[in-house]
């Protein structure tokens, strides 16, 4: 991460799904945010399908956590 921003902060985006909630978390820990309506690639953006999801499979006060880091 210091490499890129040494390089002039060029975006780093990581494409995940929601039941990988684990390695969500840990993104958030260490810095990276949840985009709502950006996306990267070829990716589309389902923002509103993965947070759904994520109501069902984590707990709340992981949820609040996840959606409190989650931007424009």
């Amino acid at each position: 991460m210091n490499l890129f921003a040494e390089q002039g902060g060029t975006p780093v985006y990581i494409h995940t799904q929601p039941w990988s909630w684990k390695a969500i978390l840990l993104y958030l820990s260490v810095g990276f945010r949840i985009q709502k309506t950006d996306a990267f690639s070829h990716y589309e953006n389902q923002y509103e399908q993965a947070m759904e999801t994520l109501r069902d499979i984590v707990s709340e006060k992981q949820y609040d956590y996840i959606a409190a880091r989650s931007d424009e």
